[in-house]
């Protein structure tokens, strides 16, 4: 089976690619900033690392789940556009033939100007520092494909619903609220406010999706959207978890909300483009999500 390598394994999008990759057969490699036991430890932002890497293993495709969601201006320039650029080059010179699948953010369009499911064409206007990096990382890698430097695609990604996800996730943040809660018999959990409504994918789907874009024939488009194709209420996620998690009591909106979303209070992707390519469709509710999120958080339950 071809070599396909993961970067970003460690994280939470990254070990559900590595996963999908293994379960199917691929001769996964995964590569990390920190030294998990589980996968290989590498610098995205050393240049001379990347290449030897890439020199060493020769893959068919690389799947790049690497970046920053938070962090300051310099953090999330380096993590989000330093290691793509570096990716680029080092793919360019040392494994010119391999598939590089970018994982992008839905981040790059910011704020729509109707509530109309977004194409690729739609104007990109992020609102934060997270959604300019990931649109300038994206645009990297959509012009070096144009120009043939590399053979690149770019998956601008929604939001991701499933097992590990963090704390700095709003359902990862709930899942823990209602898992200490649930613990010391308390009746209230507090949140930032859940008016705004988001795409939400199943991590599982998401990697499909990408195992998919690693090995698929070389398409004429270069950017694609990743998500469910359906807007949800943060306020119906919410308590959809809370009714697997089994906490009847009272969830408040009180605490500050996400910065880096803040600014849009509705997104829904229009996933024809990725659908045609890759004969791809979701195949996982919220409800399936939220109950592989919650079973992992609290498998006593």
């Amino acid at each position: 089976m071809p070599k396909i390598l993961v970067f970003g394994a460690a994280g939470f999008l990254g070990r559900h690619v590595q996963t999908e990759l293994e379960q199917q057969g691929f001769d996964a490699i995964g590569f990390g900033h920190h030294d998990t036991g589980l996968h290989q430890v590498l610098d995205l932002t050393n240049l001379e690392d990347l290449q030897q890497a890439l020199e060493r293993h020769q893959p068919s495709a690389i799947i790049n789940c690497a970046g920053r969601t938070l962090g300051t201006r310099f953090e999330l320039v380096r993590d989000n556009i330093l290691v793509v650029t570096n990716l680029l080059e080092a793919i360019n010179q040392k494994a010119p033939n391999a598939r590089l699948v970018h994982v992008g953010s839905a981040a790059e369009y910011g704020m729509p100007q109707n509530q109309n499911a977004l194409t690729e064409d739609a104007p990109t206007r992020p609102d934060g520092q997270y959604g300019i990096t990931k649109l300038a990382a994206s645009a990297l890698v959509v012009q070096a494909s144009l120009t043939n430097q590399v053979d690149g695609v770019v998956l601008r990604l929604s939001n991701p619903l499933g097992a590990g996800m963090n704390e700095g996730t709003l359902p990862g943040r709930a899942a823990r609220l209602f898992k200490t809660a649930l613990e010391s018999s308390g009746t209230t959990i507090t949140l930032g406010p859940l008016e705004a409504f988001r795409d939400f994918i199943d991590a599982r789907d998401v990697a499909k999706a990408a195992v998919l874009a690693a090995t698929a024939v070389k398409p004429e488009h270069k950017l694609f959207n990743l998500g469910s194709g359906q807007a949800t209420q943060a306020r119906d996620l919410i308590q959809n978890l809370a009714r697997i998690a089994g906490f009847t009591g009272e969830i408040l909106e009180r605490d500050l909300g996400s910065a880096r979303s803040a600014g849009v209070s509705w997104q829904q992707a229009d996933i024809t483009r990725i659908s045609s390519w890759l004969n791809w469709q979701p195949q996982f509710s919220i409800e399936q999500s939220l109950e592989q999120l919650w079973n992992v958080m609290s498998p006593q339950q």
